[in-house]
């Protein structure tokens, strides 16, 4: 047999360089869905326009809270040790963002942390969050799924400081090890619509039904709830846009919307896409949905 890539012969070396093309190529994005018993961890198929190659990935997603302090505080890498050998996990970066219900922002930090040890520590016993001068704790309650999508939309890649590192065999990805491509440059699936559409079902003391349309390529978005409004009845659109995570790849434009019922939802829904297509853009292609 002829010996190929690196002493691989033969089916091992065929699928060796498919996976050697998993971490050089950008990925375009076909589905993602929460894995079932792991809050943290995504299922994502992606495919490689160069190749025409399909690829099952997982992704470990991190969940971020925003906490206002009196006095600042030193920045973390979630490295350092905790005390008892081992390492506290949890990210904290100084940040600069508005708070809900016209709160002072005094010294805001975003700890990122991993999904699981969130809900394992529980509020009442996590010391980072009780400490003297904290004096607020804020959650945007955005599933990590719908997270995930506004993060990185429909075209990412490794970074390319870590595709060395990571074997040909891998199939498990960190969130910090990848990057999101919003430029047009980037051309997601030639001759397909690159419009995102989510379907989720929150709760804001009842049960209210949420749809989204999210279009990273013109960076736009619209939210529409269907249900009874929280009293205060916030601008969401206005909050998601100011977060760091969209701030950091330009200027969102992101719309609000309330309704009565979830049927007022999905008629609001219908006549925005509508709407968009009366703009000649695209329908939506990609439908994630979680309860």
């Amino acid at each position: 047999q002829k010996r190929l890539d690196e002493g691989e012969v033969g089916i091992e070396a065929f699928f060796g360089r498919q996976r050697e093309n998993l971490l050089t190529y950008d990925w375009q994005v076909l589905s993602v869905r929460q894995v079932p018993n792991d809050m943290g961890l995504l299922l994502v198929w992606v495919t490689i326009a160069e190749t025409k190659e399909l690829f099952k990935i997982f992704v470990r997603v991190k969940r971020r809270l925003v906490i206002n302090t009196a006095s600042p505080r030193k920045e973390t890498a979630g490295d350092e040790d905790d005390g008892t050998g081992g390492s506290s996990g949890i990210r904290c970066k100084g940040v600069v963002c508005e708070l809900p219900r016209g709160a002072t922002a005094v010294h805001c930090y975003e700890l990122e942390m991993d999904e699981n040890d969130y809900h394992s520590y529980g509020r009442e016993d996590a010391q980072f969050l009780n400490e003297e001068d904290i004096i607020g704790v804020y959650e945007t309650q955005m599933p990590q799924l719908l997270s995930f999508v506004v993060r990185y939309g429909s075209l990412l890649s490794l970074r390319s400081s870590e595709s060395a590192k990571l074997s040909l065999k891998t199939s498990y990805f960190e969130e910090p090890q990848l990057q999101p491509h919003f430029k047009p440059a980037r051309q997601y699936l030639p001759n397909i619509p690159c419009f995102i559409f989510v379907k989720i079902a929150c709760t804001h003391n009842s049960k209210m039904y949420c749809a989204s349309v999210f279009c990273t390529e013109r960076r736009e978005g619209m939210v529409i709830f269907g249900g009874p409004p929280p009293p205060d009845r916030p601008d969401f659109g206005r909050v998601l846009a100011a977060k760091d995570f969209f701030r950091q790849y330009g200027q969102w434009k992101i719309d609000s919307h309330y309704t009565k019922n979830a049927a007022n939802a999905h008629k609001a829904l219908a006549k925005h896409i509508t709407d968009l297509s009366k703009k000649g853009l695209p329908s939506p292609f990609m439908l994630l949905q979680t309860t």
